[in-house]
This record gives C-alpha cells, structure tokens and sequence, in this order.
C-alpha cells in the first residue's frame, strides 16, 4: 500500500483552541453576548437614520423596514446580502446604492461604510476597558 500513506501533519493532534465544546454553555454565553451588542448596534444606527429621514418622531417598531435607509447604514449589499433584515427586505423595491447615490443630495443622509467586525471588536473593548477603569 504505497498510496494510503498520509502527511505527517495529519498524525499530529488538533490545538487545542479548535476543540472548543459547541454545546459548553460559556461558548453559547459568548456568541450570545456578541449577537446581542451587534444586534443593539445595528437597530441603534438603523433608528438613527430613520429618524433623520422621517422626522424625530419616527418609531421604526410601528412601520417595516425601510430599504433605502438599510442601504444607506450598511454601505450597501455586501455579498449578495443586506447590512440587516435581509429576508424581511423586499428586493424588487429597494433602490440599489448606485440608484441611491445618483439620487442624493448634500441635504439627503450619508451613505455610511460598512463597519468591519474588527472595529466592533475594538468598540466592544474600549466599553470593557472603560468599565474596568470607571469600576
């Protein structure tokens, strides 16, 4: 059996780090804490251009969501995917980017980048490190 011999580098076990339990309950804590600040985030700077667009007293909870505004906030489609609310989002309807810069105006909202997950990771560290400090 000259073929079926296997790379030296699969003998050697995984690290450690890659075996983490899915079901230990600190994995399912974290992920959980980093989906709620993430989700907070993005409804925060989503009601935030909502009101700017509508007017002060806007309640995004009584109304869909606004396509437009979702591509403004998130910089677009990355992906093929919007920045949040992509299978509530109607497609057929919502402008593309390219439409919607076309159409701005220096009154009408900018068009926000895309946050990157490292600058969320940085953001959530500042607010521990500032807790830590305040503490």
């Amino acid at each position: 059996m000259v073929g079926s011999r296997l790379p030296s580098s699969w003998h050697m076990p995984w690290p450690t780090r890659a075996r983490q339990n899915p079901t230990s309950p600190t994995t399912w804590m974290t992920l959980l804490r980093h989906t709620a600040t993430r989700l907070h985030s993005r409804l925060s700077q989503y009601t935030e251009m909502a009101r700017a667009v509508h007017g002060p007293e806007y309640d995004p909870s009584a109304h869909d969501f606004d396509g437009e505004i979702v591509m403004r906030v998130g910089g677009g489609k990355k992906h093929g995917r919007y920045w949040m609310g992509d299978g509530v989002i109607d497609t057929s309807s919502t402008p593309t980017l390219s439409q919607i810069r076309a159409r701005s105006t220096s009154a009408s909202p900018a068009i926000r980048p895309r946050p990157t997950t490292a600058s969320h990771l940085v953001n959530e560290l500042q607010v521990i490190s500032v807790l830590f400090v305040a503490y």
